[in-house]
Order: structure tokens, then sequence, then C-alpha cells
């Protein structure tokens, strides 16, 4: 992938806009800094995971009844975790599903890969400098 390499000349507003959409979207930040192969990639694995989840637990993984500390892990994919919640609230768990657990598991790491996701939109504009890499005295 051919992508243009990170600079420091990207506003601190723009690096922060990009970490709040990646909250949202996974992707998304390094999308609006120009890096689309790495955006694509992002959302792709994490959507896929996130979905995945949901589908294993029966739409019943995002929930604030049974699973707090799961959320707090789900909840840094917001977007799709908010999406999730406001559409499935009204879910009940009624039968025995023997893969919720993995289900919601999945959601949480989806939630969990978004944060390193966010973490690498800042990296990426303001990318840290090594002691290899500085001139010798």
């Amino acid at each position: 992938m051919n992508e243009p390499a990170p600079t420091s000349s990207v506003s601190i507003a723009r690096v922060w806009l990009a970490v709040l959409l990646t909250w949202l979207v996974p992707g998304a930040g390094h999308f609006l800094l120009g890096r689309r192969g790495k955006a694509l990639l992002y959302f792709s694995l994490i959507t896929s995971c996130f979905l995945l989840g949901l589908w294993m637990s029966d739409f019943r993984g995002v929930s604030l009844r049974n699973f707090e500390l799961h959320f707090l892990a789900e909840m840094f994919y917001g977007g799709a975790t908010l999406l999730a919640l406001a559409t499935t609230q009204q879910l009940i768990l009624d039968s025995y599903n023997a893969l919720l657990d993995v289900g919601v598991l999945y959601c949480s790491v989806a939630g969990l890969l978004n944060l390193c996701v966010m973490v690498d939109v800042y990296e990426s504009a303001y990318p840290a400098r090594h002691p290899s890499a500085e001139p010798a005295a």
C-alpha cells in the first residue's frame, strides 16, 4: 500500500477529530488522515468481529443489564455499540444460547481493538521519535 508517510504538520484539532471519528467508526480517522488502506482494513476486521459477536449472541451481546463490565470494553466501538444498544435493548434473554458468552466476548474484543486503532491514529499523525533515529554526536 502506497500511503503517505506520517507527518507532524497535522493540526491537533484534526488529530482529535480523527480519534473521535475512529471511536464512532473504526478506520474513519485513518481515512480522514489519508491512509485509505489502513482505514479499510481496520473497518472490515473490527466491524466483522463485532457483527459476528452480535450474531453468535442472538443480538443480545450488547446490554447494560447483564454484562456491565463487557459493556465498558464494547463502548470503545462507540458507533456500533450505541446503535446495537438502541436497537436490541428490548430483547430479553429468555432461552439458553451456548454461544452467548463467546458472542459477548467478540463484541468486547472488537471494542478493545478499536481502542488500539484510536491510539494508532494519534501515533500516525505524531510518530514517536526513536533514539536510534537521532544522529550520533
